[in-house]
């Protein structure tokens, strides 16, 4: 991966594991930019909200599960 797909995988996998542990609406962007070591300038040029960082959170659960049928 580049430096651009480097950083957002660490956004997603920061994400993923502090909603894993605290609940997605119990974690904050705040919390995941300080978890990731990301400003929000950063975060806001790979998704729009926190939203945007769940759909690709579970997207591929979702692939995984269309190729299984």
């Amino acid at each position: 991966l580049d430096r651009r797909g480097q950083v957002w995988e660490r956004i997603v996998q920061v994400a993923g594991g502090l909603m894993a542990e605290r609940g997605m609406a119990a974690t904050s962007v705040e919390q995941i930019l300080l978890a990731a070591g990301v400003s929000r300038g950063t975060f806001y040029s790979y998704c729009r909200n926190k939203s945007d960082l769940v759909v690709a959170l579970i997207e591929p659960v979702f692939e995984e599960g269309a190729r299984a049928l």
